[in-house]
């Protein structure tokens, strides 16, 4: 059964670019994409997804916002925050906000099908190339 996946972010390029990664694998089906924080979440109460992708610093409703409110209205789903930069301090707010993984947006092609997976099964992922 893929994982059913959002891609969060305001550029529309790396949107496209992570769908493209993500439909290359049997194991994933993006079913929405959301350009700010709140049409995000408002995909996630039609849609339903196992995984959410969200680039941490999104025009109107930012990640963190929107990780509290995904975790404190569907407990059991995955976010996985993009950070455009190295930082213990955007890490840091990433776990204070419940993501389940953090990842560089440098790193995501090579890290991104692995991260997905693991979230899935139920690991964190907090370092880079974890």
């Amino acid at each position: 059964m893929p994982i059913d996946v959002i891609i969060a972010d305001d550029d529309e390029l790396f949107r496209l670019v992570v769908k493209r990664l993500l439909e290359g694998e049997r194991a994933f089906r993006v079913v929405g994409e959301a350009g700010g924080g709140e049409e995000c979440m408002r995909l996630i109460r039609v849609l339903r997804p196992d995984a959410i992708l969200l680039d941490m610093s999104m025009p109107g409703m930012d990640s963190l916002e929107a990780t509290r409110r995904i975790k404190f209205e569907y407990p059991g789903m995955k976010v996985v925050i993009l950070a455009p930069q190295e930082g213990d301090a955007y890490r840091a707010a990433a776990v204070r906000a419940g993501a389940d993984a953090f990842l560089l947006k440098k790193d995501f092609r090579h890290e991104l099908v692995s991260t997905l997976r693991a979230v899935r099964r139920g690991a964190e992922r907090w370092k880079e190339g974890a």
